[in-house]
């Protein structure tokens, strides 16, 4: 029986031609700065984003952490969603390498109202209090089933931050997944943000590496802070030529994923055992709910014998992702095995 692996996005495997880019890739010394694919990388994704300059890192919480770190102060206080990546999947990160303080802050799937950002501000004639000085966003929210973030909102966010002189951080891991969704450019969608981190390694299906998006200034910044981080690489250049691949070959391929999760997400709620709420089954991700007496864990071992990749994110709650190496077929398949055993 096959394994469906609907774990995550992070498991795709790189293709026969994605392979063959990385062997005809040209290479340098990267950490010299003088690897010729790595540079085509770096300029073709600041192009594509309209920002000034990029730096490629070997991963999603590099990208987040030196951005953060670039920016910042020790003991400046930074606004967070309280699901949000930076917060639950990068081992404390911006109070051990920034000392940064995060005040979580609760949201609508994903989006901070923009006047719970303001009335959480905190400034520096407030003489007990840390000062604000930074928000982070996630377009789209990993915690929150892929949810795309209302461009609206993020804009009156921006006016928050140019009024009160705050710095402004997206966490665009899946942005491409966003602009996928809505169609809006990926410049348009990260114009409103000091500094973006996006990561190849997820959708798109490159093998290893994100990208900090920022002005030059800032990115030479972040290229000391990746020295310190231990994120230099030499011959990298073959990673490079694999982001490159995807991001040219793979990115219209998303919308076949945001396609087989909302079919997907329609056939489990069907069943009682399973809840998902499908208006917020925007892209790639469902996370969906157990009732009837089974919980996250039973429904996990189950799937498992059924030979079907899945994450239990809470004790009631399961995640599937959509991928470039799932095909409908294969959800078909997974939805026949997960209807024999649930109803």
């Amino acid at each position: 029986m096959k394994y469906i692996d609907l774990r995550s996005d992070t498991v795709t495997r790189p293709s026969t031609e994605m392979k063959q880019a990385m062997v005809d890739a040209e290479l340098g010394d990267d950490v010299l700065g003088d690897d010729p694919t790595v540079i085509e990388l770096e300029k073709f994704t600041a192009k594509l984003f309209n920002k000034e300059a990029a730096l490629f890192v070997p991963s999603g919480t590099m990208g987040n952490q030196i951005c953060l770190r670039a920016h910042s102060e020790p003991g400046w206080e930074i606004l967070c969603e309280r699901e949000c990546h930076i917060v639950n999947y990068e081992v404390a990160g911006p109070a051990v390498h920034s000392q940064l303080l995060v005040n979580l802050l609760n949201s609508e799937h994903g989006m901070i109202e923009p006047d719970t950002i303001r009335e959480s501000i905190r400034h520096f004639n407030m003489l007990h209090s840390p000062m604000t000085k930074m928000v982070s966003l996630e377009n789209t929210h990993n915690r929150h089933s892929g949810a795309v973030l209302p461009q609206d909102k993020i804009l009156e966010v921006k006016n928050i931050c140019d009024e009160h002189n705050l710095i402004y951080h997206l966490d665009g891991a899946r942005i491409w997944n966003a602009h996928i969704k809505t169609g809006m450019p990926l410049d348009e969608l990260v114009a409103p943000f000091d500094s973006v981190s996006v990561c190849l390694s997820k959708g798109l299906g490159a093998p290893v590496g994100s990208l900090a998006l920022g002005t030059k200034e800032f990115i030479t910044t972040c290229l000391r802070e990746r020295k310190l981080f231990g994120g230099g690489m030499r011959q990298s250049g073959m990673l490079a030529a694999a982001g490159l691949y995807a991001i040219k070959n793979n990115l219209s391929k998303l919308k076949d994923d945001h396609d087989n999760c909302m079919y997907l997400s329609t056939e489990l709620n069907k069943l009682s055992t399973f809840e998902v709420d499908t208006e917020w089954v925007h892209t790639n991700i469902v996370i969906f709910k157990i009732v009837g007496g089974e919980t996250a864990q039973s429904v996990f071992d189950k799937l498992t014998k059924m030979n079907i990749g899945a994450i239990p994110t809470a004790q009631y709650k399961v995640r599937f992702v959509t991928h470039l190496d799932v095909s409908k077929n294969d959800i078909d398949e997974a939805v026949e095995r997960i209807k024999k055993e649930f109803n």
